[in-house]
């Protein structure tokens, strides 16, 4: 349903538009194939109608960006949606959420292939490019080159929602020659679109330089807590971390904004979740050149978790493999690994990427000389208490369901982890990696669901 109109305020007419998206009286059509339509509405909106606004009408209905249940009873909305954000409006965000007001479109080849579609935006300041595009090739992934000659953007941070994305964090894709090439999911089908957002920030005139954390550079010889990653700056050389999605995934808010998964134990805080690509920077001082030994407390129960440590750019460990803790889902047994390292003297970059899926890591330590002696040995357990996994269940508990993405699936009742992991099986779709919270306590417990 599309109605037209215009209205006079004051001394200007304003032609409006109001369109409902999708078949909402047919209750065969689920929510997300309709919402994925919404990306291609939005380009047609900008694009041909040339609108210089889009505005959602309902924001909570079960059309709207936030979920609610159909009181007209044509829609048949899952309990565990209601309250949460749409598709629709994780499909929204990846316009709403980066062309901000005073935004203007800027020439871009709006179809330049069979099924992709593309729109180009400026940022009010002038400081940031937005690119759009819209892959409604239902069968066939793309790969899709972006020329953006004449901006001054060195990297492209990419977005995307999908059937099985919503506003995913994808990290950021280099811009080489004045152009940029990254790969887009098919829309599938029977979801459509794939919809991706990238945005560009350029090289600022005084960029901000990075900064140690606290103000003081951390020594070596001496320990370097892994949450203590420098404060970035601006301008790609002053980035400090690299998260593989925005959401906190952790239980504190101890550098929040940034999306680092971080909680707290007994010792303090932990990095966890951790998985391949992702890496953090610290600013170093080295007192003396020479021999060291480099140790690092981590926890794992997977058999494929590693990281490795540069400095400067220039391998310094290679790749460490982290032991397996006996136990599914056992995070609260730390082990130390070791390599011994050659340094130079003053102040370096150091960088603890990570290798291999899913470890958690406390701290760093480097001591002098070759295979020195561990100032904080671990015999054993740590003794370290987790909130995730930390505490027995003896008793039957409630537990909020959520996905990696940070996404609410629903609430599950058991008494033990084994229970809890059957039960979870039950309510989702497909199996992967979850995180359960005490509605009690608050504890966290990460499972693995196979299905």
């Amino acid at each position: 349903m599309t109605e037209h109109y215009t209205e006079s305020q004051g001394s200007g007419n304003y032609w409006r538009t109001i369109t409902n998206t999708g078949d909402q009286a047919n209750q065969n059509k689920r929510d997300t194939v309709n919402a994925m339509d919404v990306g291609y509405e939005i380009h047609r909106a900008m694009v041909v109608g040339n609108f210089s606004q889009y505005t959602w009408w309902y924001i909570r209905r079960c059309y709207g960006l936030i979920m609610e249940k159909d009181f007209g009873n044509k829609l048949q909305i899952p309990s565990n949606e209601i309250g949460k954000v749409s598709k629709r409006g994780y499909v929204m965000s990846q316009f709403a959420r980066f062309i901000r007001p005073g935004a203007v479109r800027v020439g871009a080849t709006a179809k330049p292939e069979a099924n992709l579609f593309a729109s180009a935006y400026k940022s009010a300041g002038g400081d940031s490019v937005i690119v759009v595009l819209v892959n409604r090739d239902y069968g066939n992934d793309k790969e899709v080159t972006v020329k953006v000659q004449g901006a001054d953007v060195q990297t492209f941070h990419m977005y995307t929602t999908s059937e099985t994305k919503n506003a995913k964090d994808e990290g950021e894709v280099e811009v080489k020659n004045g152009e940029v090439t990254i790969k887009m999911q098919s829309g599938g089908n029977n979801f459509k679109d794939c919809i991706v957002t990238l945005v560009g920030v350029g090289t600022p005139a005084n960029p901000i330089p990075r900064e140690p954390f606290g103000g003081k550079v951390a020594e070596i010889p001496g320990k370097i807590e892994a949450e203590n990653f420098d404060i970035p700056g601006t301008g790609k050389e002053n980035k400090t971390y690299n998260e593989n999605d925005s959401d906190n995934h952790g239980d504190s808010d101890y550098r929040e904004g940034t999306g680092v998964d971080i909680y707290k134990k007994a010792t303090g805080y932990i990095v966890g979740y951790n998985q391949a690509g992702e890496w953090l920077e610290y600013t170093v001082n080295v007192k003396e050149a020479g021999d060291y030994t480099f140790f690092a407390a981590v926890a794992s129960a997977n058999a494929t978790s590693g990281f490795n440590m540069t400095l400067d750019g220039n391998e310094l460990t290679g790749d460490i493999s982290v032991p397996k803790n006996d136990g599914e889902e056992n995070y609260d047994d730390y082990n130390k690994v070791q390599k011994n390292v050659s340094l130079t003297a003053g102040q370096h970059i150091l960088r603890f990427t990570v290798v291999g899926d899913w470890m958690d890591v406390d701290y760093f330590t480097f001591v002098k000389g070759k295979d020195a002696t561990d100032p904080e040995p671990i015999g054993g357990t740590t003794g370290i208490t987790t909130a995730v996994g930390a505490v027995p269940m003896t008793e039957t508990e409630a537990f909020r369901l959520f996905d990696m993405n940070g996404g609410y699936i629903g609430i599950v009742h058991a008494n033990g982890v084994g229970e809890l992991r059957s039960n979870a099986s039950r309510l989702v779709k497909r199996g992967g990696v979850y995180l359960a919270k005490s509605l009690r306590g608050g504890q966290m417990h990460r499972i693995s669901v196979a299905k």
